[in-house]
């Protein structure tokens, strides 16, 4: 059977939005931003792009899925409808904007909304999920790479059959099995919900006669079963919403016909501002129990972990991840003198800190040599995981050969060039020792050996480049490999591209690599001045945003606060749970922080440090 892969542009789709809305519980997720779907017994693969999705299914399930995700609704323009003067609602929009309302299976809805009663999200899909492996038809999905198995959800003929109270749903299994059997025998009619001419109301009346549905549970079912955007489900988070923002009353008759997508953009907000306070309190409340010599302690024994088994865990744990130049860095590149002691007293006491920056281990072990992380850092804008411990790469993201090839195409056309960086085909026996990447294997665990990096560059084009080069040989012993053409290693492992130019000559060669969504593009003025501008060009995986997802599986932080200044920090800051722009940082980074610091300068990030720490 055929299956295709179709790419959807769109700004108003974001799958771990819609995957964490409460409106559906069958979705699993492979990894960030990538999820299997099983709906009315097909089977599709979503993938999160940075512009919109793609979507790999059979190709005679394409219209279905196009239609499940709601596709042909313009969210943006539900968006605009919004009251402008409602601050509270306007927020939740920007915060929940790629949530859209699912055209679902109105049978599994009826079930699923059912097992939902009193119960939480977790344990709601791993019940529906045991139910669907025990009594639904095995599905599999075979394409290329992907081999995933998954299961149909069981119809009405099979539930009023099965044995459910291995499923330990409590009072609610006589439900499922009445509201099955009331199917097969016709005294509810699925079809009569679907019928045109009956309004909302009259729908709501007929769920209601079911066993186990009340109003809130009727209303999610014909908002997420029959797709009817008029209805406002109220459980406990909305109820909370209504008394602290709406004086108990939200104004659903304003938005006749979107009210449930209100809904959503406010129940994503109430838990995700619900779930960043929790973590913060359990921080809190931590760091207030523990004495200072006990923490002390912990933080030895942790490190002395680190060091001897290559294991995290900062359960319960705010980590703080900083940039380093224009942020952590002063003015000449460098850490202000009294900024690593202050650092290491933070860390002593039981701070964990680590750096997130455009630079490579071989400028920041430099850089960062008098301060004792050790936490992995995210180099090189996301390109790679480094571990300041063992001084060995952790993960790092590759360039795929076609779109390499796309990028020296286009350096060409538009004259530019700058410096390439790659892992070497070779494997050096000494690596860790003299602070090479290191091989990983698929458990993410580091080997003795590894690959080099290999920092490429076919001319000395600008000062900047002769600026750039000099300084990290001569002041970081950084490595450079000269080639007659960049073309010449397309064929290696090539991880990240660093090209500087005036704006007017980078930007036509910007919009050009915009086309291929298989690359992250960072494009930025330089913090240091000379009117120059940065183009730095990476794997899509490979950006602070996707670092930190990394950073939050590898450690298990309860949460994390993310500080810079520059445009490249936005994805920082979309990815942590706070953020904090100094002082000297652009506008846009500013409008996008919680906080506002002292500027670099005046080491702005240790001085909030310090604050936090007390």
């Amino acid at each position: 059977m055929d299956y295709i892969d179709i790419f959807i542009k769109n700004d108003y789709i974001d799958l771990k939005q819609i995957a964490e809305s409460g409106q559906c519980f069958r979705w699993k997720k492979i990894c960030p931003g990538r999820y299997f779907v099983i709906s009315d017994g097909r089977a599709a693969c979503f993938f999160q792009e940075k512009t919109g999705i793609r979507i790999l299914c059979h190709e005679k399930d394409e219209e279905y899925f196009r239609r499940y995700l709601d596709l042909d609704t313009d969210y943006g323009k539900i968006i605009e409808r919004i009251d402008p003067e409602d601050c509270f609602l306007s927020g939740a929009a920007k915060m929940g904007k790629g949530i859209r309302i699912l055209r679902q299976d109105l049978w599994e809805m009826i079930v699923s909304f059912i097992i939902s009663q009193r119960n939480n999200i977790p344990r709601i899909m791993k019940s529906i999920d045991t139910l669907c492996e025990k009594l639904g038809e095995k599905i599999v999905f075979n394409y290329e790479e992907e081999h995933l198995i998954g299961y149909s959800f069981p119809g009405p003929e099979v539930l009023a059959k099965a044995d459910l109270s291995e499923f330990k749903f409590g009072y609610r299994e006589k439900y499922i099995r009445q509201t099955a059997e009331d199917v097969l025998t016709g005294k509810f009619e699925l079809s009569a919900l679907h019928a045109k001419g009956a309004s909302p109301e009259e729908g709501k009346e007929m769920l209601k006669k079911l066993h186990g549905v009340g109003e809130k549970v009727a209303s999610c079912i014909q908002l997420f079963g029959l797709h009817q955007l008029s209805l406002f489900p109220i459980d406990t988070w909305i109820a909370k919403v209504e008394k602290m923002y709406y004086n108990g009353h939200f104004p659903v008759e304003r938005y006749e016909g979107i009210a449930g997508v209100m809904q959503q953009y406010l129940f994503f907000r109430v838990r995700e501002e619900a779930e960043k306070r929790a973590c913060l309190e359990v921080k809190a409340d931590k760091m207030q129990k523990e004495k200072p010599e006990e923490i002390r302690k912990n933080v030895s024994k942790e490190v002395l972990r680190k060091q001897e088994k290559k294991e995290y865990n900062l359960s319960g744990k705010m980590l703080y991840v900083s940039d380093l130049d224009g942020t952590l860095l002063n003015r000449d590149a460098l850490l202000n003198e009294d900024v690593p002691k202050r650092l290491n007293a933070l860390i002593e006491q039981g701070l964990c800190f680590t750096v997130a920056t455009a630079r490579t281990y071989a400028t920041v072990n430099s850089i960062m040599k008098d301060v004792n992380l050790t936490c992995p850092m995210i180099l090189m804008n996301g390109v790679m995981l480094y571990d300041p411990v063992s001084k060995s790469c952790i993960n790092a993201e590759i360039i795929e050969r076609d779109s390499v090839e796309y990028i020296l195409k286009g350096r060409k056309k538009f004259g530019v060039t700058g410096f390439a960086y790659a892992l070497s085909p070779e494997i050096s026996e000494d690596c860790s020792k003299s602070g090479e990447t290191s091989v990983v294997d698929s458990a993410g665990r580091v080997g003795k050996s590894g690959r080099k990096m290999a920092t490429y560059y076919e001319k000395i084009a600008t000062q900047h480049m002769e600026k750039f080069y000099t300084e990290r040989r001569d002041l970081y012993h950084k490595p450079f490999s000269k080639v007659e053409r960049l073309e010449d290693i397309s064929g290696e492992d090539i991880i990240y591209f660093s090209i500087c130019y005036e704006e007017e000559v980078l930007r036509p060669f910007y919009e050009y690599l915009q086309k291929d969504e298989r690359l992250n593009l960072n494009f930025y003025k330089d913090v240091y001045g000379d009117g120059l501008w940065y183009l730095e060009i990476s794997h899509k995986n490979a950006s602070k945003y996707y670092g930190i997802q990394k950073l939050r599986k590898l450690l298990h932080p309860a949460a994390i606060t993310g500080m810079g200044d520059n445009l490249n920090d936005i994805p920082l800051f979309e990815a942590c749970d706070r953020s904090c722009a100094v002082g000297n940082a652009h506008k846009a980074v500013k409008e996008r922080a919680d906080y506002i610091l002292d500027t670099n300068l005046n080491a702005g990030v240790v001085k909030f440090l310090e604050k936090e720490m007390k």
